[in-house]
């Protein structure tokens, strides 16, 4: 799926304009949020096996204690919504990739545009996933098929079943969305892609959502709260390096580190 959504791309971005890009780098800032946001994933993964959250019990939970607006989530687990929401994640997560990707062997943006877009994602998804899994262990929420009758206790493992807030599946979805809609635009300002693509990429984020309340791993709140903190941290990332670049485009010249060596342009 991945190479044949590559490929279509890759012959619709033969038809577009060369772009430059509007964004720039400088470690000074970037290496900070590359920091804080690895610090903050890595701190997610590794505290959940140094907590203890004791024993789940096949039990039905005191669904009183849920607010009401996300009451009729609380359901049995659906295995095959569950895996349609990872598939729509994984093309979600990819598009931004395959767009650039495409846009870049067919020689619409060099390869240093092609590296910021790259570290801009990049930085954009480690902050929404650091959040999230640090939101998840402060909120210890367990998720709705534990409100069910008869939950499957197979479903998921019973840490993962305390972190129901937020929903990372979602928050990446609309990061990915986000991002796709901000840049793309500012990189191809002429193209007749730009609703296509913003109107897929948010689709298909959407789409993410509802599978995780289908597949009763999250609450409509979780869903709400995941797409706003993904929303945010992809519009902000690749917002603050346009900034960046305005200021920087009134210097000459211009020189950035890439992983092979020095890139040099000026500015006129």
């Amino acid at each position: 799926m991945k190479n044949a959504l590559f490929s279509v791309l890759l012959i619709i971005f033969s038809f577009e304009a060369h772009a430059e890009i509007p964004f720039s780098l400088d470690w000074k800032l970037d290496s900070p949020i590359f920091l804080i946001a690895l610090s903050e994933t890595a701190l997610s993964l590794t505290l959940p096996k140094a907590l203890d959250y004791g024993e789940l019990e096949n039990k039905k939970g005191d669904l009183s204690s849920v607010p009401a607006f996300d009451r009729w989530a609380a359901h049995n687990y659906k295995k095959s919504f569950d895996i349609a929401g990872d598939a729509t994640l994984a093309l979600s997560l990819a598009l931004p990739v395959a767009v650039y990707s495409a846009s870049y062997f067919s020689k619409k943006i060099d390869f240093s545009d092609a590296f910021t877009l790259a570290v801009l994602y990049a930085e954009s998804f480690f902050l929404t996933q650091g959040t999230c899994g640090l939101l998840k262990l402060a909120a210890k929420r367990d998720r709705p098929f534990l409100y069910y009758d008869e939950w499957d206790s197979g479903a998921l493992t019973d840490g993962d079943a305390h972190f129901s807030f937020p929903s990372s599946h979602t928050a990446d979805a609309f990061m990915s969305a986000a991002f796709l809609s901000y840049t793309f635009p500012r990189v191809f300002p002429d193209s007749k892609l730009q609703i296509p693509v913003i109107a897929g990429s948010y689709a298909i984020a959407f789409a993410v959502g509802a599978f995780r309340i289908a597949s009763a791993n999250h609450f409509p709140t979780d869903v709400l709260a995941g797409g706003a903190i993904g929303t945010l941290f992809g519009f902000a990332v690749p917002f603050v390096h346009s900034i960046l670049f305005e200021k920087k485009s009134q210097k000459t010249p211009e020189l950035s580190l890439t992983p092979f060596g020095f890139f040099a342009r000026v500015h006129f």
